[in-house]
């Protein structure tokens, strides 16, 4: 993380953010190219370019999951390590789409899979690094609950 005032901005979340952005974008720009450059549409050529179009539309719908689940991660469990699976997931999407127009599914099946395992893994490390907060012995649980709903009669001793 780098430090500006008292201030750590986390850049590789950053980076990871944006080369995802700029491939989504550039898996746009590529869609609307080859499909503007085919005028005359035959079947099986058609039936490519839906695919390949389906899968971006799948991609897009991830995008704001992952990267809720990525800032979460990366936020409240470990940076590095929610770089590192950014970088897989966004990896692992660009095999989904490739493979998604190719006629090899090898690549379609193993980019889904990886992504589905990076978002998993992802969502575990940012849960993991949530309850930690939650569970931080440093913070005064009676003074909470009573916050919350009143007074407590009774106190709660969890660590």
């Amino acid at each position: 993380m780098l430090k500006m005032m008292a201030i750590e901005i986390p850049v590789p979340l950053g980076a990871v953010t944006l080369v995802s952005a700029i491939q989504t974008a550039y898996i746009a720009y590529l869609l609307r190219k080859k499909w503007a450059a085919n005028t005359v549409m035959t079947r099986p050529l058609k039936a490519k370019l839906e695919r390949t179009l389906s899968a971006h539309k799948k991609c897009i719908a991830f995008y704001p999951i992952f990267l809720v689940i990525l800032w979460t991660s990366g936020l409240f469990f470990n940076e590095e390590l929610a770089a590192v699976l950014g970088c897989v997931y966004v990896l692992a999407r660009q095999m989904y789409s490739c493979g998604q127009s190719n006629t090899a599914k090898i690549w379609h099946f193993l980019g889904f899979y990886t992504v589905v395992a990076a978002i998993l893994l992802l969502s575990l490390t940012g849960t993991l690094g949530l309850l930690r907060v939650i569970l931080d012995p440093n913070i005064d649980i009676n003074h909470l609950l009573g916050r919350l709903y009143g007074e407590p009669t009774t106190y709660y001793n969890f660590f």
